[in-house]
């Protein structure tokens, strides 16, 4: 299965390679994946169903593994819920920054 979305394209391309290559160098300090975990609560649907898509799209793009709710995640009625420190740290990054591409745009919007 092939992926291509773009959002994930972008989001990847602003990262340093450097994040991909040696992960454990560089996980995310508790406090920033604390902040990150309360900013994701926070999203509204669209912006949640964005990062479900950003998720599988990482699956997808860095493992032939077809689970369908993949980082030991679990369904909750209609939410889909993840452990923070279940995901790659690289993925953490994809989502960090589009938390802070969202909240920018918002911002944007607001003015």
């Amino acid at each position: 299965m092939s992926a291509n979305f773009p959002l994930y394209d972008r989001i990847e391309s602003i990262l340093e390679p450097r994040i991909f290559k040696n992960e454990k160098k560089n996980e995310l300090p508790a406090k920033v994946k604390k902040e990150l975990v309360a900013n994701l609560c926070k999203l509204d649907k669209n912006a949640a169903e964005l990062v479900l898509a950003l998720i599988r799209t990482h699956q997808i793009k860095t493992s032939q593994a077809s689970i369908v709710i993949p980082y030991n995640g679990t369904e909750n009625g209609e939410d889909t819920i993840f452990d923070i420190d279940e995901l790659p740290i690289s993925l953490k990054h994809i989502l960090k920054t589009f938390v802070e591409i969202h909240k920018e745009s918002k911002e944007l919007t607001k003015n």
